[in-house]
């Protein structure tokens, strides 16, 4: 049986905390622009829909593709 550790150096962590502080910065402008910019959040962007959906569904786009770009990673560097 082969036990491996799971801190081993393997694993891609300074990747994961720059994915993880662009993730906080993206969500913390969605948190500033909802409590300090209302007027900006009612209006209308493409097709009629509201710019506060647009920029949730952005905030949520955002951690999909993150976590794609870290799986990505660490998938290259177990292979190798």
């Amino acid at each position: 049986m082969n036990v491996t550790s799971t801190t081993s150096s393997s694993e891609p962590i300074k990747l994961g905390l720059l994915l993880t502080a662009i993730q906080i910065a993206v969500y913390a402008g969605f948190i500033l622009i909802c409590c300090f910019n209302v007027p900006l959040l009612r209006t209308e962007g493409p097709a009629g829909v509201p710019l506060s959906f647009v920029l949730g569904f952005g905030v949520i786009a955002c951690g999909v593709v993150l976590t794609a770009i870290y799986v990505f990673a660490a998938n290259q560097k177990e292979g190798s």
